[in-house]
């Protein structure tokens, strides 16, 4: 449909279009019916419209004829038909309640007509236009047509499918994963590992042997665990001489190379893959199962490294990690180029990013498009989900991606209002430690969001929501995270809190669909008739666990972010997936959630903070300042000797440096005072500053 209709059929198409994204199914039908049946009725005739004698019921062909009639009407009738039209209803021919109920319907025709800009003469009211998205940009492609790496070519689907494993191959994946994700298993020297570890493991397993079958060919019946990694029996073993064991392992050891090589060689020729990275990833594969296979020839994790194939593996790893050393000071990471911001002289990729992507995101939160059209309650909830998902890694330094789509809200609490929340207030609490998930050995091992008005004795009178990590990769070195996240402000006066709320509990527009959606405690709004929009999170149907407590209390709890379309959470490429969309859309880069860590990293440098800021930055990654520098600081050379360059002119090459230096010297001096010395060396220098002034 055109922005604008040019006759009434197309404004009428877009009545009931937005009838229906607004209303209940069964509501906007009947609306939609009895406006058709008024129009016809009591609007068209005024244009010499002929509706046969005695039809107490339209029939279908004089709906048909009135629908190809309206098409010859020009919007700019419109005007003329409101008057006819007052004229006409108060004398037609039927009872007083089908005058009013017909009569509503058409003015209500008519309202839509001027608050969605159709009518004639009429300018577009600021109400409706604060509702209207931005027009999207989709001038870069898809995704799908960024290169991110050297590799030419499609990426070829080679890894074993579940469907060809045959019964041995299933058995062992079970097996495996009990083996290594139990806390204490006898035989395994070293510690238990991660679901999500598991999982990375299970598919690199599966790759290997689909190479296996597909390239190799070892047919699928054949196929075995020690396709993966060359397996001995310790029995069998020891029952040889020393010169046939040695034999033995040297057998095994061009086994293993010939795994080694045959598998590096078809990543480079076949896949294109040349990243180290890449390849150090599967040598990490191939030596976690390794360990499996061998975990009878050792007591401790160091007895593996004297084993002949692990001497082989460990000298392999060796030889990649250095180019992987390499590679990660090469500012061309990945095509680095084709994730980072195109950023002007003066800004930084963290302010292009928030500019130009989460803000046009904010924007497209608004219930229509950009021309005028009323999205559905599932589209509204989706983009206010999008802009709360990549609006936590663009407004705050980002902790991992695993640690977002793991993130739980509470969506039921206490029946008694707890004293600390103020009677409009809105409350998500963190559930009772008993009712949390909890890993093998007793500790809360889950990552919640909540709202609160109190936290570790300090109050907020305006409530702040709170972002609890107990699970994450690095809580061993550096602990439980509570962050307080951010309640950014935007421009319109509206704020980072309004738009999560909104998300989870949905968006209410007042009196009809063209007002103006608000929060549910604005007193401007209260005891109005309206409707939602949007339900909010619920509108995607998440299956939400419910539990009791010890108290007897029933909760429900489930993750924050769901998937419109599985209503499960988010794996790790949609969720991936969803950052690269909108920011290859908007500003044509593929930035990713680790882009983020590398655009705060490099932030952190290029405004010069301070040690003690640094580490605090640093801290709310999940990592340390060394890691920051080295792994995601991606600066260049001449941005990383600037400081020391801005800091010889201003302190060794300017005119009257020795008067700086000697500032210098007195603030450092002043930083020992003190605080009733600082204060009044404050004092005196603002009375020396405003003596000065008046001598101007």
């Amino acid at each position: 449909m055109s922005k604008n209709p040019e006759n009434w059929m197309e404004l009428h198409i877009q009545f009931c279009e937005d009838m229906k994204s607004s209303l209940p199914k069964k509501q906007a039908k009947q609306l939609i019916s009895e406006t058709e049946s008024a129009l016809i009725r009591l609007v068209l005739p005024c244009f010499n419209f002929v509706i046969s004698k005695g039809q107490i019921k339209l029939t279908k062909a004089t709906k048909e004829s009135a629908f190809e009639f309206m098409t010859t009407l020009s919007v700019r009738l419109l005007p003329r038909a409101q008057i006819s039209f007052e004229e006409s209803v108060a004398q037609a021919p039927m009872s007083q309640a089908s005058r009013n109920t017909y009569g509503n319907r058409v003015r209500n025709w008519f309202s839509h007509a001027q608050n969605s800009g159709s009518w004639p003469g009429a300018p577009i009211s600021p109400e409706l236009t604060a509702q209207c998205a931005p027009h999207s940009l989709h001038g870069h492609g898809s995704i799908t047509h960024v290169r991110l790496t050297p590799r030419r070519g499609i990426y070829k689907s080679y890894a074993l499918k579940p469907a060809e494993m045959n019964p041995e191959l299933k058995q062992w994946f079970e097996q495996m994963e009990d083996y290594l994700m139990r806390p204490k298993q006898p035989g395994r020297c070293y510690p238990a590992i991660k679901a999500y570890t598991f999982k990375m493991y299970r598919r690199g397993w599966r790759q290997l042997l689909g190479w296996q079958t597909h390239y190799n060919g070892v047919p699928l019946d054949e196929l075995r665990p020690h396709h993966i990694f060359p397996v001995l029996d310790l029995d069998e073993f020891e029952e040889l001489s020393p010169l046939q064991q040695k034999r033995l392992w040297r057998e095994k050891s061009r086994e293993l190379e010939a795994i080694l090589c045959g598998y590096h060689n078809f990543l480079l020729q076949e896949m294109k893959a040349y990243s180290p990275h890449t390849w150090h990833s599967k040598l990490v594969f191939i030596h976690a199962a390794g360990r499996i296979f061998y975990q009878d020839w050792v007591t401790l994790e160091a007895d593996y490294c004297q084993l002949p194939l692990f001497k082989i593996l460990k000298a392999s790893r060796a030889e990649i990690q250095d180019q992987v050393n390499e590679r990660q000071q090469s500012p061309d990471v990945a095509c680095l180029k084709e994730k980072w911001p195109n950023v002007p002289d003066g800004s930084t990729a963290l302010e292009e990013f928030q500019k130009h992507v989460l803000e046009l995101m904010r924007q497209d939160c608004r219930p229509r498009t950009h021309s005028r059209k009323l999205r559905s309650p599932q589209r509204i909830a989706h983009r206010y989900q999008q802009f709360c998902r990549v609006g936590g890694e663009g407004y705050m330094p980002p902790l991992r991606s695993e640690v977002a789509r793991d993130l739980k809200v509470a969506l039921s609490c206490e029946i008694t209002r707890p004293d600390f929340v103020p009677p409009d207030g809105h409350y998500y609490p963190l559930p009772p430690d008993d009712l949390r998930d909890r890993d093998p050995m007793g500790h809360v091992n889950d990552n919640y969001v909540y709202r609160t008005y109190s936290l570790e004795g300090r109050s907020y009178p305006d409530g702040v929501w709170i972002r609890e990590v107990q699970e994450q990769k690095t809580r061993k070195s550096l602990g439980i995270h509570v962050t307080i996240i951010p309640n950014r402000q935007f421009p319109d006066g509206s704020c980072f809190y309004q738009y999560l709320e909104s998300y989870l509990e949905g968006v209410w527009q007042p009196q009809s669909w063209n007002s103006i959606p608000y929060q549910w405690n604005d007193p401007r709004y209260q005891n109005t008739m309206g409707n939602w929009v949007t339900a909010g999170r619920s509108t995607f149907e998440a299956e939400d666990l419910v539990k009791t407590d010890t108290d007897g209390v029933l909760w429900r709890f489930g993750f924050l972010f769901i998937s419109p379309k599985s209503s499960s959470p988010y794996s790790e490429y949609t969720y991936l997936h969803t950052i690269r969309t909108n920011s290859n859309r908007l500003i044509g880069k593929a930035i990713t959630p680790h882009t983020m860590r590398y655009i705060w990293a490099t932030w952190g440098g290029q405004v010069g903070l301070s040690d003690v800021e640094l580490r605090s930055l640093a801290y709310m990654m999940g990592h340390s300042v060394e890691t920051l520098r080295r792994m995601y600081a991606k600066m260049t050379p001449i941005e990383k000797q600037q400081p020391i360059m801005d800091a010889i002119n201003a302190r060794l090459c300017q005119p009257g440096n020795q008067d700086v230096i000697a500032l210098a010297k007195m603030l450092r001096a002043a930083h020992h005072l003190t605080k009733n010395e600082q204060h009044q060396l404050f004092q005196l220098l603002q009375t020396l500053l405003d003596e000065g002034e008046n001598q101007a």
